[in-house]
């Protein structure tokens, strides 16, 4: 608004801070004089277009974890997982955690980090196996290397109230 007068005082332009804030805070406190502060309910994540408004936490490093540790790691940090696809590593044993996305840093609670299993090198060998790196999974469940589906199963998520 612009050019606006009240009770003989004329003002440019208006914003919601020059006018409007001052009277509602004056208003607001009488309305509330004698009433006892309650803290602040922060709004389910939903209601926010460009992130759900609460700090940012650092985000574990789950690399060369095995899955489940890896899982249970990130989601007590607050995190939602998804998988991408297997890829070969040299770096990482099969069935480790090779690749996350994001990766080092922070994020919001809440943000979905995507895990990729090591597939191996392909040139290692297995109990029981060619060592060719087939991509089932891995191994006869003899030896020490974890056998994980082709899909990973995963727990449900806990039931967090919003």
């Amino acid at each position: 608004m612009t050019s606006v007068c009240i009770e003989g005082r004329c003002y440019g332009a208006v914003y919601g801070a020059t006018l409007p804030a001052p009277i509602w805070q004056q208003s607001m406190r009488g309305a509330l004089q004698g009433t006892e502060a309650t803290p602040f309910q922060r709004p389910p994540g939903r209601f926010f277009s460009k992130g759900s408004g609460l700090d940012r936490v650092s985000i574990p490093n789950v690399l060369g974890m095995d899955l489940g540790d890896a899982l249970d790691r990130l989601r007590e940090a607050g995190f939602k997982v998804s998988f991408g696809d297997r890829v070969p590593s040299e770096k990482y044993p099969r069935g480790r955690i090779a690749e996350m996305s994001p990766g080092s840093g922070s994020a919001e609670p809440g943000t979905t980090i995507t895990l990729r299993v090591s597939e191996g090198s392909g040139d290692e060998d297995e109990p029981g196996g060619d060592g060719g790196g087939d991509g089932d999974g891995g191994g006869d469940g003899g030896g020490d290397t974890p056998t994980f589906p082709t899909e990973p199963t995963l727990p449900p998520e806990p039931n967090v109230p919003e």
